[in-house]
């Protein structure tokens, strides 16, 4: 019962901030799902479902019932790319209606009003202080949406709903393969990671296509990490750095403006005592950074050694001349401190479930993996659970700031029962402080147990 409520504790902590987000998935309803099944997820009757476990959905029914066709679905009805198969999907999936409702009053929904289940489908779009806007799709025979048929169609309304709610979807498959608009080029080729993953896949012989495949997923997540990493320290240090002429600029500024050495003397000792507050500061904070490769190391004493030895009435001169130096500092602190933030919490949760070896980054060297003894690991060597949890906590490090839907079908497979356990708390903690809301199936009943304000079982009505 407390390990329920800790959960419990820790899930209403990482996402109250977005409780109001409008882009959070309230329900999402499905009828005639193969001509068999309709869902409300969650029960309209559920009255668990409050606000505070927003973001976190987890499907949980029998085999069969539908969940990871569900999850493509929605996937597909909310990628806003034309002519990258998602409306084609749509049409060759048989369903009557598939409707997703939205926190600020939005639905979105594709349905079809023949008999026939599979097909042509009309998009519609309910928006609060908006007439409802409808986008009817004609399918081939061959259940495609062509491309000449979009670009003679008005979109507009459809995908101006989806920008608003700024939700680029990702969604990553049972096989561990990631999708999603985002990781497509502007000019709709693939990015050069894609490049890479599908060279390896026609150059693979088909007996060891599937291994290669699922390796070469790791060692390409990993790569997405560290560039995202890296691109957000190189921001945060242009942000908070100050040019060498600006810092230079100030230093000759406060000497001109510096009190006469006999002021000085009266000044330099609330001076040093403030001064020595703050250096003392900047080095315990900075080595919170270092770890990381941030920022250099800071060492106090070397300058208080240099400060305490010089004369009297020119100490309140040097605080003046190193005071530009300290602030340019603390600026770029200030502007890393996300990153640092993101990293620890990053490093540590992955270390939380590791035994016998750590993750540990630096800007220099990236991720690395070492045994206890100090021994360097390829990603490759890992076992399955470990190469599944690494990949799936890079590819939710990576798509922070890039979506507010992260859908992910069976997140336990190769996953033993305690680190199901951990799993999703350890997704949580990584996107506290963004609006990403998770749209999980699973058949995991430790997952469920652990979150069970969080769960919609599917059952149809």
């Amino acid at each position: 019962m407390a390990a329920s409520r800790n959960t419990r504790s820790r899930t209403k902590e990482a996402s109250s901030h977005i409780d109001s987000s409008p882009a959070i998935i309230t329900q999402i309803t499905v009828t005639d799902l193969f001509g068999k099944y309709s869902y409300s997820i969650p029960p309209k009757s559920d009255n668990t479902w409050t606000p505070s476990y927003r973001r976190l959905l987890l499907l949980y029914g029998d085999n069969g019932s539908g969940k990871t066709t569900i999850l493509r679905l929605v996937y597909h009805l909310l990628s806003p790319t034309p002519n990258e198969g998602h409306r084609s999907f749509l049409a060759q999936t048989p369903f009557r209606q598939l409707r997703v409702e939205f926190a600020d009053g939005t639905t979105i929904s594709a349905r079809r009003t023949a008999r026939n289940l599979l097909g042509s489908f009309t998009i519609e779009v309910a928006r609060t202080g908006s007439p409802n806007a409808r986008v009817k799709y004609e399918a081939t025979e061959e259940l495609k949406i062509p491309p000449v048929q979009v670009s003679e169609i008005d979109e507009s309304p459809y995908l101006d709903a989806l920008a608003v709610l700024k939700l680029m979807p990702y969604y990553l498959a049972d096989d561990r393969t990631i999708d999603s608009d985002d990781l497509i080029s502007a000019r709709g080729r693939l990015s050069p990671y894609e490049q890479e993953r599908e060279f390896f896949l026609a150059t693979d012989d088909e007996r060891t296509i599937w291994e290669r495949r699922r390796k070469r997923e790791i060692e390409l997540a990993i790569r997405r990490a560290q560039d995202w990493i890296r691109q957000q320290a190189f921001r945060g240090t242009n942000t908070g750095s100050a040019s060498a002429n600006s810092i230079y600029l100030d230093v000759l500024k406060r000497i001109a403006n510096a009190a006469s050495p006999l002021e000085a003397t009266d000044k330099n000792t609330g001076g040093m005592a403030d001064l020595t507050a703050r250096l003392a500061e900047l080095e315990t904070r900075t080595a919170a950074y270092a770890d990381f490769g941030l920022t250099p190391s800071f060492d106090a004493d070397r300058f208080l050694r240099i400060l305490k030895k010089a004369p009297a009435d020119r100490q309140q001169l040097l605080i003046e001349v190193l005071l530009p130096h300290l602030e340019g500092l603390q600026a770029r602190l200030n502007a890393l401190e996300d990153v640092q933030e993101v990293l620890r919490t990053f490093t540590s949760t992955i270390n939380s479930f590791l035994t016998d070896k750590s993750l540990s980054f630096t800007l220099r060297s990236g991720f690395v993996i070492e045994t206890s003894d100090g021994t360097r690991l390829p990603p490759s060597v890992l076992s399955s659970g470990e190469r599944q949890l690494l990949l799936l906590l890079c590819n939710v490090l990576v798509s922070r700031e890039a979506t507010r839907l992260f859908i992910i079908d069976e997140p336990e497979l190769s996953l033993n029962v305690k680190w199901q356990r951990q799993l999703l708390d350890a997704l949580l903690d990584c996107t506290r402080g963004t609006d990403m809301q998770f749209l999980v199936a699973t058949h995991s009943i430790e997952m469920v147990s652990g979150h069970r304000d969080s769960v919609a079982r599917l059952v149809s009505i």
